[in-house]
């Protein structure tokens, strides 16, 4: 799937912790009640952006369980979203010590460097856990993300990747996502525009390239071409992107005569 050189823009989260709570529940998880219990109303404070509440839920689970992975990633995650990077990134590699065999842990402790902007530690935990789970396709997708953000990375590479990646599942919007990023943040705009509609395209609902998508044809075009994109954003925003949400409309609040 090769497209012309290009790349994308640098607030772009990794992909969604919804991704990491969905998997199978590990014998721990199930084997303790109230840690169970814990962990379930955790997830669901986050899911309705009451990030405080989720971070308290989480630190009770651990007492119960200390170091269980589905409520250290619960806690990591909350961290995240409450802008607590250090403690995110402290925690995620103490989860990740504890279980070098969970890919998850291994996601949550790239993921926290990628927040603090420590792209090469962050490449480095993706890549430390692909070599302990290589068929790991969250991991796989978090690598090509940070990868992309990497000016000495070929889109060769980074295509190499990708194809790898469609040939376990076709057309994914993540990745298409990814590849469009790539270009833009290599200064290929066209090939990065068309790589978001096309993710858009697959997955209407996604709401990050939606709003990279706005952002680059507001620098290209202005804020006529960009609106809707903004707006779609902004209606497909999860809980954790209160600072875009907040950010996009005071913007759109400021050009609405443009």
């Amino acid at each position: 799937m090769a497209v012309a050189p290009g790349l994308a823009c640098a607030t772009t989260p990794l992909p969604a912790p919804e991704v990491v709570h969905a998997q199978a529940p590990s014998d721990p998880l199930r084997e303790h009640a109230r840690y169970a219990a814990l962990v379930v109303a955790a997830n669901d404070k986050a899911r309705a952006g009451a990030f405080d509440d989720a971070l308290k839920l989480a630190d009770t689970a651990l007492r119960e369980l200390p170091f269980g992975i589905e409520a250290g990633v619960a806690k990591v995650e909350a961290h995240l979203a409450l802008g607590q990077r250090t403690q995110a990134s402290d925690f995620a590699e103490r989860l990740r010590d504890r279980h070098p065999e969970r890919g998850e842990a291994h996601y949550a402790c790239g993921k926290a460097y990628y927040a603090l902007g420590r792209l090469s530690a962050a490449q480095d935990a993706f890549a430390d856990g692909l070599l302990r789970l290589p068929t790991d396709r969250l991991l796989q997708l978090a690598q090509l993300t940070a990868l992309t953000h990497d000016p000495a990375v070929p889109l060769s590479e980074l295509d190499a990747r990708a194809d790898a990646l469609m040939n376990q599942t076709s057309d994914d919007a993540d990745v298409v996502s990814a590849l469009a990023m790539a270009n833009e943040l290599r200064g290929d705009n066209p090939a990065a525009d068309a790589l978001y509609e096309r993710a858009i395209a697959l997955r209407p609902v996604h709401p990050f390239a939606h709003y990279n998508l706005a952002m680059l044809r507001r620098s290209v075009s202005g804020m006529a071409s960009a609106r809707p994109h903004f707006q779609a954003f902004l209606d497909q925003a999860p809980p954790s992107a209160v600072r875009e949400v907040e950010a996009v409309r005071k913007l759109l609040q400021e050009t609405r005569h443009e």
